[in-house]
């Protein structure tokens, strides 16, 4: 199809999708709802029966507007059908989509039939018989080129427009032009002539004709006679026209060719509707006034014979409503002046010329109701008959999807309950497998801790070792106490760091693996998953980062820069008393004024305490030991004036 499908824009926003088919499913597509199936069912409708007034052609009117209503509502239906099913299928198309689009362009198809169908009229006979007079005189006016010495050349179709002025439309080209060139385009007697099979379209305005309002279209045809093959203009012009109008001459019986035409015709088309209009009747009277009747009895019932038994496409008293004896030509005359509101119309016609105008007008209403019933027929009819297959085409798909959606819900409820009955055990046996992963976890927390506590204990028993192996970069100042410090602290945090991280991770690795490869293991047997999947998910043993932060751990620490004899009585009390963590750094010293000489006064103190105690006692006895104490004395008090010694000792 041309034209991309658009779908309606109608969506259900509240139903499933097969609770959407189900209702669609359960609509009756086959009960007549237009004006049109009601006519054509046999049910009566306000609309259907014209009144008095009204043209029997209005009940076309009524019925190709019916029908196109009721494709409308067959499209909606479609679209609808068409967004459901491919919503269905999750944006997809899928089989039903497919056959929905399918339908859809077939409606699209009969709708673009139904904009160009019209009642069409077909006039043929032979050459000069007047057929384009005939036409002129249904057109209440002088539109066709007619006239001694004219001779159409080729077929013409009068079809009316809303313009206030007609025009000719020249085939191939699809140009416009005036309609006064209708006269040369059309004569056979042009230089340039077309074809006899060649179709000029002349459109005329639909206000200038009540026929036309009525959507007719006129076919005007070039003399049977004029060309043998008479297979193509059916073809071309004939298989989709409602009635055909068989011009002849009264002056002169039916001819062979006319004859042979209409065999041909009748043998493409099921009984086409044939009206037979003996023209020219008005010559035949005046030349021969005496034997009027017995020569229109003897036209008559030739005419007759041949709709009837020759053709067999009505019986013989309907055929006598189809054969005609008029004037077109007074007819033109008469409807000319009538538009001029001239008020003498028969001047210069010949006797009894109301009765053939009479005659003229009730070959018009009864060409009239029979075109009608025969377009709705011809036209309709078989859109009908397609439209309902559409329909019952649709309403099968819908019970087919019905079906299927109802299965599929039917699968999706079962593998719904068998779904929640799994997921519900699984969280049951998940929550145990939970609790039972919450204390193995905590329980290796615990014993983490234990081992990386005992492993810091063990560090910090050799802490005292750690301070002795720093070595600044600098000497020693008194008054750079707090470098000297900070520089303490980073030192041992980073061997305690160290020796951390050495001590541990084989130890923590083994207990951190036990416990992990215990969890997996328990949510695999819940999960029922494979080794190979299992294996993404192991996990890397902790790596650890502990920090002393020395610092604060030795916030409360003073420096105690005043010398102290190792083996004098106030370090022996010290350790005694105090209980303290002792750390002795040795460090070297530019300058011996940095010695406080309040510390030279222990020494002459003791010196003066052992020469009480060697009045005493013998000084044999106290000699020795006093001058080896003395001797370590001044030794420590030596060593001290090249290196100072101080104690950090932290307060209880």
């Amino acid at each position: 199809m041309s034209t991309p499908l658009k779908l309606s824009q109608k969506q259900k926003s509240v139903d499933s999708p097969e609770t959407v088919i189900l209702k669609m499913q359960k609509k009756d597509f086959t009960r007549p709802t237009s004006v049109y199936e009601r006519r054509i069912s046999g049910t009566p409708d306000a609309h259907s029966q014209p009144t008095g007034r009204t043209s029997p052609l209005k009940r076309f009117g009524l019925a190709k507007e019916s029908i196109n209503k009721t494709f409308g509502l067959i499209k909606t239906e479609l679209l609808e059908a068409h967004a459901i099913l491919v919503e269905a299928k999750g944006g997809e198309s899928g089989e039903g989509g497919g056959r929905t689009t399918v339908l859809l362009e077939k409606t699209a198809g009969i709708e673009e039939i139904l904009a160009r169908d019209h009642m069409k009229v077909a006039f043929f006979g032979r050459t000069s018989n007047g057929k384009s007079t005939v036409v002129n005189a249904l057109l209440h006016d002088k539109v066709l080129p007619a006239g001694i010495g004219h001779t159409t050349n080729c077929f013409l179709s009068v079809i009316g427009v809303d313009e206030d002025k007609g025009y000719v439309i020249v085939p191939g080209s699809g140009e416009h032009s005036d309609i006064k060139s209708l006269q040369q385009l059309a004569n056979s007697l042009h230089k340039e002539r077309l074809s006899t099979n060649s179709l000029l379209r002349v459109c005329w305005p639909k206000e200038k004709c009540a026929l036309l309002q009525e959507d007719v279209e006129f076919v005007d045809s070039p003399g049977i006679d004029m060309n043998p093959d008479v297979d193509d203009w059916i073809n071309s012009h004939c298989l989709d026209a409602d009635v055909f109008v068989l011009v002849s001459n009264a002056e002169s019986t039916l001819m062979n060719a006319e004859k042979n035409f209409f065999h041909r015709v009748s043998e493409r088309l099921s009984r086409p509707n044939i009206f037979i209009l003996n023209n020219r009747w008005d010559v035949c009277v005046e030349e021969e006034p005496s034997m009027v009747e017995e020569v229109k009895q003897q036209h008559l019932e030739n005419d007759i014979s041949f709709l009837s038994n020759q053709l067999s496409v009505i019986d013989p008293d309907t055929a006598r409503e189809r054969v005609y004896f008029v004037s077109a030509k007074e007819v033109v005359t008469i409807r000319n002046r009538q538009r001029e509101n001239q008020s003498d119309l028969g001047r210069g016609l010949h006797d009894g010329y109301k009765g053939r105008l009479l005659e003229f007008e009730r070959f018009e209403l009864k060409f009239k109701e029979c075109l009608s019933n025969s377009a709705i027929k011809t036209k309709f009819e078989q859109h009908h008959s397609r439209g309902l297959e559409i329909v019952l085409e649709l309403e099968e798909l819908l019970n087919f999807e019905s079906e299927q959606a109802t299965q599929k819900n039917s699968l999706i409820q079962s593998e719904l309950q068998e779904i929640c009955s799994k997921q519900q055990n699984l969280n049951d046996k998940g929550h145990l497998v939970y609790q039972r992963s919450i204390q193995k976890t905590q329980s290796m927390a615990a014993e983490l801790e234990s081992r990386v506590q005992a492993a810091m204990e063990g560090i910090l028993g050799h802490i005292a070792t750690v301070a002795d192996e720093y070595k600044p970069q600098e000497d020693f100042d008194h008054t750079k106490t707090e470098t000297f410090k900070a520089g303490l602290y980073s030192h041992i945090d980073e061997s305690v760091q160290k020796q951390l991280t050495s001590l541990c991770p084989a130890t923590l690795g083994d207990v951190h693996r036990t416990t992990c490869s215990t969890i997996v293991s328990d949510y695999q047997q819940l999960l029922g998953l494979t080794q190979e999947q299992v294996t993404e998910y192991q996990l890397e043993p902790p790596l650890v980062s502990r920090t002393i932060s020395c610092k604060d751990l030795c916030k409360d620490f003073r420096e105690d820069l005043e010398f102290r004899f190792s083996l004098g009585i106030f370090s022996f009390s010290r350790w005694v008393n105090t209980g303290s963590i002792m750390f002795t750094v040795q460090r070297h010293v530019s300058r011996m004024s940095s010695i406080v000489p309040a510390e030279l006064l222990l020494p002459v103190s003791l010196l003066g305490g052992g020469m009480i105690l060697s009045r005493l006692l013998s000084w044999k006895y106290l000699l020795p030991p006093t001058l080896l104490y003395v001797g370590l004395y001044m030794y420590d008090n030596a060593h001290a004036v090249a290196g100072k010694t101080y104690i950090f000792t932290r307060n209880r």
